[in-house]
């Protein structure tokens, strides 16, 4: 179900491109104080997208209808000095103004052609090690597999499909 990764990466990129990294998040934030761990650098501001699952139901035929659950982990570092009266409070509402950006452009965006459109269903903001401020949205999406009944064994049979409804296609 990765494929769904890539759309949302190409989007974020293009339409935000003050953005230093869009990847897949594999732990990158996680790893940023294990020297025993072999990662790149993240570069701020930085998103990191994660298909966390896929919840299943059966249907007819050759194929499953699911919802999927998709992270959005806008990470910005705060060195700025943003206390009242510090003439830099501005700061503040340029991150959160960044913030909305990356929802606007998630909020309805179809991965897939014919799909319904991502549901944004949690937002949560927290602090991090080193003066990063976390802004996370999580949405969810419906999605399609269907195995091609010819080639049931063959990965090369998997078709995979995003719909607004189990019965969209």
């Amino acid at each position: 179900m990765e494929h769904i990764l890539l759309p949302i990466i190409r989007r974020l990129s293009e339409g935000i491109p003050e953005l230093m990294l869009v990847d897949e998040d594999y732990g990158q934030l996680e790893m940023l104080d294990d020297s025993k761990r072999d990662s790149y650098a993240i570069t701020f501001p930085a998103v990191l997208i994660d298909l966390e699952e896929v919840s299943w139901e059966g249907i007819a035929g050759d194929g499953q209808y699911g919802t999927a659950s998709i992270k959005a982990r806008l990470i910005i570092d705060c060195y700025d000095d943003t206390h009242a009266g510090s003439g830099t409070e501005e700061f503040i509402q340029e991150r959160s103004a960044l913030r909305w950006r990356m929802h606007a452009l998630l909020q309805g965006f179809s991965v897939a052609e014919g799909s319904g459109g991502l549901i944004r269903e949690e937002s949560k903001f927290y602090t991090w090690r080193h003066g990063i401020k976390v802004y996370e949205e999580r949405y969810s999406c419906r999605v399609v597999e269907l195995t091609s009944p010819q080639k049931a064994t063959a990965p090369q049979g998997l078709r995979l499909g995003l719909s607004s409804s189990p019965g969209a296609s």
